[in-house]
This record gives structure tokens, C-alpha cells and sequence, in this order.
């Protein structure tokens, strides 16, 4: 992936120096354009980079894409974007597919436009003041320019360690914030304004007319036809997991490479993994020369400060360092690889979708479901009278997450629980797009600093109209999730693959990732230290630690996870500002400070 920077306002070449240098992981060839109020530059060997028409000055991160009349696709470089908006304004973003994070700057009006794809699959961040507008593809590059604030956002770190993820429009720094997914942001002279351009889904009439699933078929292919042409002479792989996103997504894959052999890769914790062995039947049944690494809890401290460097807001428990590891290995094999990502939020996929079903099925249950998911989110127990029916099951308190004390009232509400009042699936996916957090974006990045771009063609406007037309009948039942999906995919896959169940790719959370857990909660989460920072509170983690235990439940290992990422963020980013504003090229080497 590309990666794209720029600093507007004020004319500091030595500080897009040191943002360049930060981006180098990204790839070998280079660019910048000059202007006398700034410049903006890219970084990587993707087409886009950076161009310039009269005063506008563009830069592309991606694989955007735009359909012509006769209805084939043109890549979009950052010259014709530039041209384009010259000619046509805002409405140029309009005609752009496929994965993107785009800047633009008009030179007339001296603003900055800032605009991603619908579900942000290519990451953008920025900063903004009276005198300057600054932004990159990776928060760490703004951290170069000294006018950028870095404290913390303890709202946003709280959140986290509730819920797993930074919420939507933040980042765990305050003055750091990432362009919205389909929307494009408006800087100039410290104010900012967001405009939605993408998608628009009509909330009032949600779809009732059942779609078909060859359709879908037709949908997902020409997806999977566009990324492989974008990818041009790149090698193009596949990140295969046991379910059957992937596995659908690998079949036409497989079908549209032409005489190339189709290269595939999971990792998982080894024998018995039943993602590893969902992954090796469909590798199997493809005949795709299949790649397979084993991660052992020993493998995680080792990879864990890297992982969070790559990524910048960490996210994803031990998932995030076993796709690092994967990705770092299929370098060797592949330049571009293609993922199912995606799927489960457009047709239903996910916990929260059942429990949506659940609850308008059974509106008796909603008010127990509602307590239960804040009870897993929050810790303790389900409140009044669902306490009693909590103790009754025999059910002990949920741990409390390990963030320090913040009102988190101000935040939209968790759209990956159960929100505080009905809403059918259709709504939910609407409500999904329009705040989207950055957990898409992240994977991009953890590919990016091996440099691999990730290909998600279930980003793409085609398949994301198709699931905003499908009827929610189509999606969830009382024995079965993604409906339309599986429906489809019976039309490529055996029955027995079409009909796997969705499992999560984490390792198994047995003694021997207990002994790794404790390990890395004795080197980062001393309590003296956590309350020095303040970021965490040490009761908390006492509370679930124990001293250390044998065995942890599966939220208690993603409590104890989340403060462990959060102390190793503020290790690499809090404690290292120094280092990113340094002019020493040794430090700023390949993007990771020292």
C-alpha cells in the first residue's frame, strides 16, 4: 500500500522530510509536490502517488478505480483526480471505487479535502490548527510536526478496553483524528466540516423484495475481476481462514488468476485448530499451494511491540500478532492479498446479528439480552431483576475492563452489542456504515509494514448497494446466519464448505497462553507504573490477575489483552514523542523508532 502525507498552511519541507522517512516501510519510490502554502507527497509502489493541475495538488493511498461508459474500470491516479476536481469540485470524490483515502488541496479556496472508501479499508488520519492542516496515512508520520498535540484520549483508551476497539472518528490520541469512512472532511484554518458522500442508505424504506443469490454471485466476482486487474503484473494471493467468506472469496479468485497458481495462507495455533483445518480443505479443494504458520503463545511477546507499532490504535487480542506473523511470511510469496473481510457486517455475519434477530424475534428476551451484553462490555452482573435470574444460572460477576474511570455517555452507541433499543438488521448495517471503526484500517496497516495490500472486494460500492438491498428475512434465521451469502456460495462451493459455521481465529486460551499472559502483565502492567500513567487503573488488573492464574477466561484474557496493548502504545508513542520530531535519519529508519 501507498502511503500518502502532507502538511498545509505552513511551508516546512524539513518536517515532510521527516514524515516521508516514517513512510518508508511503504516502498522505494517517492514523490512530493511543492506548493509555496505546503506540499503533500506519497510513499510506496502503488499507482496514484501524488499529481497536480493548476492549484490543485492531489494524493492517493490504494486502489481507487472509477467505471468508464462503456462499463470497464480505470485505475485513478492522483493527476486525473486533480484534473477532475478542478473541473467538478467535491462531486469528483463521487465517481471513485474501490479502496482509497485520498487529499486534496485547492490552492484557490486554500482548503483540504480528506475522503476513504465506505468502510475505511485505507487508513487516513489528520490534525488541524488555526495556522496548519496536516495529515498522513499513519498517525505516527503527524507526530513529526511539533504544532501536533499528543495526549492521550482516555476517552477513547477507556472505550477500548471496554469494548476492543477505538470508537468510530477517534483515535487514542485527542488532537489525532481519522477521516470518516465515506465521508470526506473539509479543513481550512482550524475549522472542519464532514460531508457524507457514500453510501446513502434510504432508512425509512428498508428493502422488503428478496434478491438472488446468483446475483450476489455476479457481484462478488466482478469484485474479485477488478482487484486482479488493478493488481496488474503483482503477484495476488489469498489470507484463507476456515470460514466461508474466504473460502468463497478464494474459489473465484482461484478462477480469474489464469494460468497462475493461486498461493493461500492461514495461521492458527497448529493441531486440532479448526480454522487451520477449514482453511486446509478449501486449500485442498482449490489445489491453491497452501501456506500455513503455527503461532505458539511463547511466539506473542516478541511480536507484540511491532504489531502495536504497525497499527498505531492496537485492537483485535492475539489475532493482531498472528496475522502480523502470517502476512510478514507471505511477503515472500505474494505482493497483493485478497481477504473475505468484510462480509459478516453486509449479510449478517457477526454475535450481534443473532442477538439483534433474538430480540425481535423474542421481545421478552430484549430486555435480558441488553443487560447481559452490557454486563460482558462493562463487568459485574446484569442489573435488577435480570440480577436474580443471572445468580439463579449460576453465573459469576464478568470482570471489569482495566481502563481508568471516564464517562464514556459522550460516545454513539456499540454497534458490535446490542444498541439501547431494538433495531432490525437492516438498521443496523446502516448504522454500521455510518460509524465504522478503524479495525479494517488496522489490518491494512499490519500488511502494509511487510509491504502487502490488502484486497477487500466486499468494500466495494457494487457488493455493499447488493447488501443494502437485501431483505433481512435473507440474512438471519433461527438455524442460520448469512443466508444469502451461504446461498451464493453453494453455487461455487461444496455443501460442506458453504456450510461451515463462523468461527473467531484466536489461539487457545488454555495454561500455556496463561503463563504467556502473566508474563507480559509482570513486564508492562506494574501497578506503581500504571498509576503513574494513569491511562489504566491497577485495581482492575489486580482484581483479574490474581498474582497470576492458571487459566483465564476468554474475557478475561481480553481485559488483561487490551490494558497490556494500551501500556505498549504509550511505551511506543507516548514516550517516544523526542524520537519522531528528532532529524536524525537513524532513528526514523524504516518507519519504527528505536
Amino acid at each position: 500500500m501507498a502511503a500518502i502525507y502532507g502538511l498545509f498552511g505552513v511551508k516546512r519541507e524539513a518536517v515532510l522530510l521527516k514524515m516521508e522517512r516514517l513512510l518508508d516501510h511503504h516502498g522505494r519510490e517517492k514523490a512530493r509536490e511543492i506548493l509555496a502554502s505546503g506540499g503533500l507527497g506519497s510513499v510506496g509502489q502503488d499507482p496514484g502517488g501524488c499529481g497536480r493541475h493548476g492549484q490543485v495538488v492531489a494524493a492517493i493511498a490504494g486502489m481507487p478505480f472509477r467505471l468508464t461508459r462503456g462499463g470497464t474500470i480505470a485505475a485513478v491516479g492522483a493527476g486525473e483526480l486533480a484534473r477532475a476536481f478542478s473541473d467538478l469540485g467535491f462531486e469528483a470524490l463521487a465517481d471513485l471505487d474501490g479502496q482509497f483515502a485520498v487529499a486534496i488541496w485547492d490552492g484557490m479556496s486554500e482548503r483540504l479535502y480528506l475522503a476513504r472508501d465506505a468502510f475505511g479499508t485505507i487508513p487516513l488520519y489528520f490534525s488541524c490548527g488555526a495556522e496548519f492542516s496536516i495529515f498522513a496515512s499513519e498517525y505516527k508520520a503527524l507526530l513529526a510536526y511539533e504544532a501536533v498535540p499528543a495526549q492521550p484520549d482516555r476517552v477513547s483508551i477507556s472505550s477500548f478496553c471496554s469494548r476492543g476497539w477505538v470508537p468510530a472518528g477517534r483515535t487514542f490520541f485527542g488532537g489525532i483524528k481519522p477521516v470518516l469512512p465515506g465521508t470526506c472532511m473539509v479543513l481550512k484554518g482550524g475549522t472542519l466540516e464532514a460531508h457524507r458522500f457514500y453510501p446513502q442508505a434510504a432508512i425509512d424504506n428498508p428493502p422488503i423484495v428478496p434478491v438472488s443469490p446468483g446475483a450476489l454471485v455476479s457481484e462478488i466476482e466482478t469484485g474479485v475481476e477488478r482487484i486482479i486487474a488493478l493488481a496488474g503484473d503483482r503477484r495476488v494471493g489469498m489470507s484463507l481462514s476456515g470460514g466461508i467468506d474466504s473460502a468463497f472469496m478464494a474459489t473465484l479468485v482461484s478462477r480469474h488468476l489464469g494460468h497462475r497458481k493461486l498461493h493461500s495462507f492461514t495461521v492458527g495455533f497448529g493441531k486440532g485448530d479448526p480454522e487451520m483445518e477449514g482453511a486446509r480443505e478449501t486449500a485442498e479443494f482449490l489445489n491453491s499451494a497452501h501456506h500455513e504458520l503455527v503461532i505458539e503463545p511463547a511466539d506473542l511477546p516478541a511480536l507484540l511491540d511491532t504489531t502495536v507499532d504497525a497499527m498505531e490504535d492496537p485492537g483485535g487480542y492475539d489475532q493482531s500478532c498472528s496475522l502480523f506473523s502470517l502476512w510478514k511470511e507471505a511477503r515472500n510469496h505474494v505482493d497483493v492479498l485478497v481477504s473475505g473481510n468484510i462480509s459478516d457486517s453486509l449479510f449478517a455475519g457477526m454475535a450481534s446479528h443473532r442477538r439483534i434477530w433474538r430480540a425481535n424475534a423474542f421481545p421478552t428476551l430484549w430486555p435480558w439480552l441488553r443487560e447481559v451484553e452490557r454486563a460482558e462490555a462493562e463487568g459485574g452482573t446484569p442489573r435488577g431483576f435480570w440480577r436474580l435470574v443471572w445468580q439463579f444460572l449460576g453465573k459469576r460477576s464478568e470482570p471489569f475492563p482495566c481502563g481508568a474511570e471516564i464517562d464514556l455517555s459522550s460516545l454513539p452507541p456499540d454497534l458490535w452489542r446490542t444498541s439501547s433499543r431494538r433495531q432490525t438488521l437492516y438498521e443496523h448495517l446502516d448504522l454500521t456504515l455510518q460509524h465504522w471503526d478503524g479495525r479494517m484500517g488496522s489490518q491494512v496497516l499490519i500488511a502494509a509494514h511487510s509491504g502487502i495490500l490488502l484486497a477487500m472486494p466486499f468494500s466495494h460500492r457494487g457488493i455493499v448497494e447488493f447488501a443494502l438491498r437485501v431483505p433481512d428475512s435473507q440474512k438471519v434465521s433461527r438455524k442460520r446466519d448469512k443466508i444469502i451469502l451461504r446461498e451464493a456460495a453453494n453455487q461455487v462451493l461444496p455443501t460442506a464448505v458453504a456450510s461451515r459455521q463462523k468461527r473467531v481465529q484466536q489461539l487457545r486460551y488454555d495454561e500455556t497462553f496463561a503463563d504467556t499472559l502473566n508474563f507480559l502483565v509482570d513486564r508492562y502492567l506494574h501497578p506503581k507504573d500504571v498509576a503513574a500513567r494513569g491511562l489504566l487503573d491497577p485495581a482492575k488488573i489486580t482484581d483479574i490477575h490474581q498474582g497470576g492464574k492458571s487459566v483465564y477466561s476468554k474475557l478475561e484474557v481480553q481485559k488483561l489483552w487490551n490494558a497490556i496493548c494500551t501500556e505498549v502504545w504509550a511505551r511506543n508513542f507516548l514516550d517516544r514523542r523526542s524520537d519522531y520530531l528528532s532529524t536524525d535519519p537513524n532513528v526514523l529508519e524504516r518507519g519504527v523508532v528505536s
